[in-house]
């Protein structure tokens, strides 16, 4: 990955734990976490991790990349429009003003194409839901599907999900590289901190592209 890239992407996460629940009053919900089929692994502090990105890997998958402009998860009755995010250049980062939008990291991986594509969605704001406050209750198996602005539809299966504390999340795992397309949804997860005015964790849910439409 290229060292831009690497920083960008650390940023984000790191102004991701502030920003995406800053705006939270809701009670946190109950939390559920279903098993993911692979480990996770201890992490290094932010300024020590390396993102092992290597676009040259050999894979058997052929990617469909699309540009996202809606999300749609039919076990939850979830449909959100998809807006572009990245960071500013005050170097925060830019969030979905509507707490209905989710934001696809744009510097990062398209959905549908070699890694991990992330879309980050507001759990809940001013004591309303948010688009992504029913995707704690995803179950393995459960279909995610994402509408490209070129009439593309891609259709991604639920590997599992997770929560994680804001300091321990496996960096790797959510944005690094993978042969397959991966397609990861982040939102705010645990207890809330009124000091802080956000969530302790952030729940991620992983899945994997299993067919284009």
């Amino acid at each position: 990955m290229k060292p831009w890239l690497k920083k960008t992407i650390i940023l984000y996460w790191i102004l991701l734990l502030t920003t995406i629940g800053a705006t939270t009053s809701a009670a946190p919900p109950e939390r559920k976490v279903s098993a993911d089929p692979m480990q996770p692994t201890a992490i290094p502090s932010f300024s020590e991790k390396k993102l092992n990105y290597n676009p040259g890997l050999s894979h058997d998958y052929e990617s469909v990349e699309v540009i996202p402009e809606k999300i749609r998860i039919p076990s939850i009755g979830m449909e959100a429009p998809v807006k572009k995010v990245g960071i500013l250049e005050n170097g925060e980062m830019e969030v979905p003003d509507n707490i209905n939008e989710a934001g696809w990291f744009e510097p990062g991986v398209m959905p549908g194409g070699k890694g991990n594509s992330v879309l980050a969605g507001h759990l809940d704001g001013k004591g309303k839901p948010g688009a992504f406050y029913h995707i704690r209750d995803l179950k393995k198996g459960d279909t995610v599907e994402i509408s490209g602005t070129e009439g593309k539809t891609l259709i991604f299966e639920v590997l599992g999900v997770e929560s994680f504390y804001t300091n321990e999340a496996p960096l790797e795992r959510i944005f690094g590289y993978h042969s397959d397309s991966r397609l990861n949804l982040i939102t705010c997860s645990g207890d809330f901190d009124h000091n802080e005015h956000e969530y302790e964790e952030r729940l991620v849910v992983f899945t994997q592209l299993v067919k284009s439409e």
